[in-house]
Formats: C-alpha cells, sequence, structure tokens
C-alpha cells in the first residue's frame, strides 16, 4: 500500500472529511500536486502520535511514496504489528527537531 504520511495537526479525521482536496508540496518540487480525497481511501489518524495516513491512489499522481504492508490495517493483522515501532521525524508545532 502506497501512502502519505504527515502530521495529526496537519490532516486529522475531521478536516478530512470537510475538504475535498489537498496541495501537496513534494520534497523540493516546485510543482503542487492536488490529491482528489473522499471515500474509498484507508486513512489512520492519531493525535496522540501526531500521525496522519492516508493510502495514495495511481490516479494521485505521486511518484514519491512510502510503501506499507497492506496487510497493516486489516482487522486481523492488528495484534501482529502492535508491537512494531515507527520513529518518526519532525519539527512539532515549530519547535526543535524532535523523533516521535
Amino acid at each position: 500500500m502506497k501512502v502519505l504520511i504527515t502530521n495529526n495537526h496537519v490532516l486529522n479525521d475531521n478536516l478530512y472529511n470537510e475538504i475535498n482536496e489537498l496541495n501537496l508540496f513534494l520534497n523540493d518540487d516546485k510543482e503542487v500536486k492536488i490529491m482528489q480525497l473522499g471515500e474509498g481511501r484507508i486513512t489512520y489518524f492519531n493525535p496522540d502520535y501526531d500521525i496522519a495516513i492516508v493510502e495514495l491512489k495511481e490516479s494521485d499522481g505521486i511518484t514519491d511514496y512510502l510503501e506499507l504492508d497492506d496487510n497493516l490495517f486489516k482487522e486481523e493483522t492488528k495484534a501482529y504489528y502492535k508491537d512494531i515501532s515507527i520513529y518518526i521525524l519532525q519539527y512539532p508545532h515549530g519547535n526543535i527537531a524532535s523523533v516521535s
């Protein structure tokens, strides 16, 4: 599964349900990518860890992505992934760099 990962304070479930599209600025690319949102995408939002994950579709035209195991969000495999950690480098709320 190809995913977009950002911070929950940037994109959360409430905002995701209110907007129709997302403007993406990827790396040093000057071109803005417009991602159409809506039903049919797998999403995960966690304010405690300040993380948001949104499934990417081929129609998004995004070639730089993180690929996760397709089973990650399936109910029957949640126990397997429960103790696996993902470390995220971030600048929470504009503060100094930290690891979540």
